[in-house]
C-alpha cells in the first residue's frame, strides 16, 4: 500500500476492489485508519439503482459513507452504451474531481480513460506486490489491454486514444449519504 502514499486523492472501484477482492479487508483497514489523511472517493460502474447498495455492501468490511468524500456512479445511458464513453468514464470523472489515482480491477475498461485524462491507475492486487517485482514487464495474460506495469501504475499502450472524444453525460449521485 506504500504506493498510495504518493497521492492525496484516491478513487476506489467497488466490485472486486473494495468488495470481493482478495485484499478487500486490508484495503478497508487502510481506508478506515487513513494513516496519511488522504481523501477517498468511490467511482463505480454500478448503475440502474445498484449504486444504492454500495454502503450496505461495504458495511461487511467496516467502512461506511463517512470514510469517503463522495460516491459517483456511472450514468445509466453510459453503462448501456458501453464502448468509448464507458471506457473513458472513470478517467474523466477522476480528472473532474481532482482524483490522482484510481484503484480498480477492471484494467481493460478503465485504462483508456485514465490514460486520456492523466489519472494514474493501479490494480488492487498490485498494491500488495513487493516494489522490486512491480517494475517488471507484464505478460499479455496479466490483464487485457495492459502492456506493462511500472511502479504500480498500469498503462494501456495498445489502445488508440487518437479518435475524437465522444460526448457523454456526467452524473454524480451523492443523495444517499
Amino acid at each position: 500500500m506504500d504506493f498510495l502514499t504518493n497521492f492525496s486523492r484516491i478513487g476506489w472501484d467497488v466490485d472486486d476492489t473494495l468488495i470481493g477482492s482478495r485484499h478487500a479487508d486490508e484495503i478497508a483497514d487502510y481506508i478506515r485508519t487513513n494513516p496519511r489523511g488522504q481523501q477517498h472517493f468511490i467511482i463505480t460502474f454500478r448503475s440502474h439503482g445498484m449504486q444504492h447498495r454500495v454502503f450496505t455492501d461495504l458495511a461487511a468490511y467496516g467502512i461506511d459513507a463517512s470514510h469517503f468524500v463522495s460516491l459517483t456512479n456511472c450514468p445509466d445511458a453510459v453503462y448501456e452504451a458501453q464502448g468509448e464513453p464507458y471506457r473513458e468514464w472513470k478517467g474523466s470523472i477522476c480528472a473532474t474531481l481532482g482524483i490522482e489515482v484510481l484503484v480498480d480491477d477492471d484494467t481493460e475498461n478503465v485504462c483508456p480513460g485514465c490514460d486520456k485524462y492523466g489519472v494514474a491507475h493501479v490494480h488492487p492486487d498490485d498494491l500488495f506486490i513487493a516494489p522490486e517485482f512491480v517494475a517488471r514487464p507484464r505478460d499479455a495474460a496479466d490483464a487485457p489491454g495492459s502492456s506493462f506495469l511500472k511502479a504500480g501504475v498500469r498503462k494501456c499502450l495498445d489502445t488508440d486514444h487518437s479518435a475524437a472524444s465522444v460526448g457523454f453525460a456526467r452524473e454524480s449521485r451523492n443523495d444517499w449519504f
